[in-house]
């Protein structure tokens, strides 16, 4: 089985600037305006708007083929297949990677090194140019409050076996689109036998099978099952709809799955230049951030839209506490200050040493409300390192050690301040590991 690399399932914030590609009046032979062929999976509601833009813009006429919700990215990669020989399409935008992968393999990508690429992380890209990620979701699960307590939220995909859960847990086929990305990846995490198992113990515990993740969300959303798995468009749809639901990231210490799109020009495509144009706008900063701020509540890969947050608390909680894993390092861990003292807190500890993530940042005052909101959404932080005493008590009630941090030396950014944030970066580090320290 073709291996993924290994930015499917871990979070990154990366480097770089881009600059969108030049307007342009020209037009094709014969005096017809230019025009460019899209093969996207990406919904249409999301897209579209997207392409007309770029129309708009360049004066380059799209001519898009939208996936269906049955086929998914799967009826997509097919028909470039099937057209190999005499391809009609330039751009192959798809909204996951497995797919991607296969098809590169197959020699059905061209090389294409876009210069907007240069802000997209390398392991989000093919090293040769025939793909390159961005605007990313996530695989979480959408609970309803309603049937699920406090004290019983899932967090793990090993739940959906439970037999506490017989018949109220959903998730999609694991045949095409981000569910079968999340299958691939699963696959390389626990190997072809455990992953079967867990398909089985899928089945005999009567969970729903659906035919799409949007059906999913709305069994959940609806009550008919009390959890189920998706991806953070579709959960954020079922957030803003005032629907009874909580999102959560199973299996938070492993790491989230994280399923960037991608695009790619297509081999012996018969629109090359605009082809590539068009795949320089969507590497942009500005559709990534289009699209985090749209209804599909994207995550951006970019590290010049590494603050980007989505409007709502839940939502927002969730793709940041997944943006903490951009290291791939552990442990997890928060950090607060009181609301008056954040910004100085924050730009002294990154002075001091501060690792990008994973951490938590607190908001100014928003610490007691978003601090419990963080227990639901990321059950798994090991410890918190503190700033302050009156944002002390609020994250003792998650339940995690708490390892203060002199708020006289964190303002002087001294050498107090370096071996304070170390020290309980240490410790956080050491109860990790297994070794039993606890905080203060």
């Amino acid at each position: 089985m073709t291996r993924l690399p290994s930015p499917v399932f871990r979070l990154a914030a990366f480097a770089g600037a881009v600059l969108v590609a030049a307007l342009g009046g020209c037009t094709g032979p014969g005096g017809e305006p230019p025009e460019v062929v899209v093969y996207t999976a990406l919904d249409q509601i999301h897209s579209e708007p997207i392409l007309l833009e770029f129309e708009r813009r360049t004066g380059i006429r799209v001519k898009p083929v939208y996936d269906t919700e049955d086929a998914k990215t799967t009826g997509l990669a097919n028909r470039l297949i099937a057209r190999r020989q005499r391809p009609d399409c330039d751009v192959h935008w798809n909204n996951e990677i497995v797919q991607t992968v296969r098809l590169a393999e197959m020699g059905l990508l061209a090389e294409y090194v876009s210069p907007a690429a240069a802000r997209i992380p390398a392991r989000f890209r093919a090293p040769r140019g025939r793909w390159a990620g961005f605007a990313a979701r996530m695989r979480v699960v959408l609970v309803n409050t309603r049937l699920v307590g406090a004290d019983d939220l899932p967090s793990s995909l090993s739940d959906f076996a439970d037999p506490k859960w017989r018949g109220q847990t959903a998730m999609a086929r694991p045949f095409f689109g981000t569910t079968l990305t999340h299958a691939a990846v699963l696959h390389q995490r626990w190997g072809g036998e455990r992953l079967a198992e867990f398909l089985r113990d899928l089945r005999a515990n009567d969970t729903a099978l659906c035919p799409g993740n949007a059906t999913v969300r709305d069994l959940v959303a609806d009550g008919r099952r009390a959890f189920g798995l998706t991806d953070t468009d579709d959960a954020w749809a079922a957030v803003r709809a005032g629907k009874p639901v909580r999102v959560l990231v199973p299996d938070a210490a492993d790491g989230a799955v994280l399923i960037p799109n991608t695009v790619a020009l297509v081999a012996g495509c018969p629109h090359p230049d605009e082809g590539k144009r068009l795949i320089d706008y969507l590497l942009s900063r500005e559709v990534e951030q289009r699209l985090a701020r749209g209804a599909g509540a994207h995550v951006p890969l970019g590290t010049d839209l590494a603050d980007e947050k989505t409007a709502d608390a839940a939502m927002r909680d969730a793709v940041d506490a997944v943006k903490t894993l951009a290291s791939g390092r552990h442990p997890v861990y928060l950090v607060a200050a009181d609301g008056q003292g954040y910004a100085s807190a924050r730009r002294r500890l990154q002075k001091c040493g501060a690792p990008p993530g994973p951490a938590f940042w607190v908001t100014p005052g928003k610490e007691p409300s978003r601090l419990l909101g963080l227990k639901g959404v990321w059950p798994t932080i090991d410890g918190a390192v503190v700033c302050g005493p009156a944002v002390r008590e609020a994250v003792g009630k998650l339940g995690v050690p708490v390892y203060p941090v002199p708020p006289a030396s964190v303002a002087a950014g001294t050498t107090e301040a370096r071996d304070a944030w170390r020290g309980a970066l240490e410790r956080v580090t050491a109860r990790r590991a297994g070794n039993g320290v606890k905080g203060n």
